[in-house]
């Protein structure tokens, strides 16, 4: 576990405030997230004076606490990137513990840290770590769950799919749920499948997640929200 965290921190960590924003989205993203301080609108999120409907908040909210801790800075907006990439591997070394042992954990976790489009993603300042990682809790709580029946591990699902949604929108959903529906359907589980996905307690957990934040901004935004996020109907500053 140690070797896997010297892994994670040279790999995410080190030296990732020294490179200028490089990206169209790194700087999409961190000024955004830089008019969101100065507005002190935390609902809604602007870029050049025009509502950005990209992506939902919660990336937004990351870089802002994360500027707010270590100050207006590089490493501050890839910070959320990089412990969304550490949770990722972190989630792929315990599940592949609990699975097959120890010694295979570490390497499957570590190629994954050492890939190198994985490390990109970690060091950049945008959502999709963040979102990487919910997906990979997802598809691995829902397969324990598949294996175990355990609610624990589904009601993780659930959640972890939640915070997907408010990181990158429906295709926190759209992936677990055609993966497991296939899945499923292959193994001739389908009855499993539905219990599984139509779960009261977790889908509950899952719209107290996701759902206030989409709720409120349709009553701040309106159809231009509804527009703009879901159907890309409306011009979108890069």
């Amino acid at each position: 576990m140690a070797a896997l965290a010297l892994l994670v921190l040279i790999s995410f960590f080190l030296g990732l405030g020294s490179t200028p924003l490089f990206d169209v989205d790194e700087g999409a993203f961190s000024e955004a997230t830089r008019e969101m301080m100065i507005s002190k609108n935390y609902l809604t999120t602007w870029l050049n004076g025009t509502p950005r409907f990209d992506k939902p908040i919660l990336i937004y909210w990351l870089q802002l606490a994360s500027v707010k801790f270590f100050g207006l800075n590089e490493f501050a907006f890839r910070f959320p990137s990089a412990l969304g990439g550490s949770a990722w591997a972190a989630s792929i070394f315990l599940f592949m513990r609990r699975e097959i042992g120890n010694r295979q954990a570490f390497f499957a976790a570590a190629m994954m840290v050492l890939s190198l489009q994985v490390m990109v993603i970690a060091r950049a300042a945008i959502a999709d770590g963040v979102l990487n990682c919910f997906l990979a809790i997802t598809m691995f709580s829902l397969l324990h769950h598949y294996k175990t029946e355990s609610k624990a591990t589904l009601y993780l699902a659930f959640a972890a799919a939640g915070f997907g949604m408010l990181t990158k929108g429906p295709i926190a959903v759209i992936i677990p749920f055609a993966v497991t529906f296939l899945f499923s359907l292959q193994e001739r589980s389908l009855k499993q499948w539905f219990s599984m996905i139509c779960n009261p307690i977790g889908m509950v957990l899952f719209v107290a997640i996701a759902l206030p934040w989409y709720l409120l901004e349709y009553r701040d935004q309106g159809m231009a929200f509804i527009e703009g996020f879901f159907f890309q109907t409306q011009y979108q500053p890069l």
